[in-house]
């Protein structure tokens, strides 16, 4: 059966508009994800006991509507198939006083960490076992847009040290964030104040994860609009050291309903 739980965004996920950044939306999907893991018997101290753990390939989020700090943000997740014992599916659904908040579907890769080295690998019987298939595989996509390419714009930064997860390289949620700070400085170069874009969905491809001190660049393209208007952007991001690591989708919108002018900003 789903498992079902009660979770809060900290103070620090939260706009001057006090609304939940996209990016933290994501790290509260990856809590839903471990503490289902965890309630099934598989916390992070047992993973690393076994010599195993897995790796995000891909993930889509679609949001409903804005979080407010105060929340209580209630998570429903399940695994929706496991494949080969290498290839997992989770799907998880966040609600706010009943309402649908967020929808996230994830695809995990198993990984063995078994001396030291990360490589992929079947994952053991048992754990196999415990992580069964317990919901349907009502998967989440991004909507459908029109395409209007626009004009490439980079930007690049160095990983810090402190931003590398428990498997030493840049969590999922932080190719997010780079993204959305593409957008945010394409949006006030552009004279759009970037506090008032929403998230509406985002989804993301990993090959690589980027790790520090390598130089990162964020390239982003503009790609059309949704039939509601919002604009989808993609986001190249390349680690110096390993070449392509990640593609990011965005779909955003203004608060105030005038995202034309967003979509101007970001040809």
């Amino acid at each position: 059966m789903p498992i079902e739980m009660d979770l809060h965004l900290p103070r620090n996920a939260f706009t001057p508009r006090d609304a939940a950044r996209a990016g933290d939306v994501w790290r509260c999907c990856q809590d839903a994800a471990v503490l289902g893991a965890s309630r099934l018997g598989w916390d992070p101290p047992r993973f690393r006991r076994e010599g195993a753990a897995f790796v995000v390939r891909e993930m889509t989020t679609v949001h409903h509507a804005e979080g407010r700090y105060g929340d209580v943000v209630r998570a429903t997740t399940w695994i929706s198939n496991f494949r080969r014992a290498l290839l997992c599916s989770r799907q998880i659904r966040l609600n706010i006083d009943g309402k649908p908040f967020a929808s996230s579907t994830q695809e995990w890769a198993h990984v063995s960490t078994e001396g030291g080295r990360m490589r992929a690998a079947r994952a053991k019987p048992r754990l196999v076992e415990d992580m069964a298939v317990e919901g349907p595989d009502s998967s989440v996509s991004l909507p459908n847009y029109s395409k209007a390419p626009g004009t490439l714009h980079t930007f690049t930064f160095t990983a810090w040290h402190t931003w590398m997860d428990p498997l030493a390289h840049a969590n999922h949620p932080a190719y997010v964030d780079w993204a959305e700070e593409a957008v945010a400085r394409l949006a006030y170069a552009g004279g759009v104040n970037p506090m008032n874009i929403q998230p509406v969905a985002e989804s993301a491809k990993w090959r690589v994860g980027a790790m520090a001190p390598d130089q990162v660049t964020v390239t982003t393209r503009q790609l059309g609009r949704t039939a509601e208007g919002a604009v989808v952007c993609v986001h190249e991001v390349t680690a110096a050291q390993t070449g392509p690591a990640a593609t990011v989708y965005t779909v955003r919108q203004l608060v105030n309903g005038d995202t034309d002018r967003l979509a101007r900003a970001l040809a």
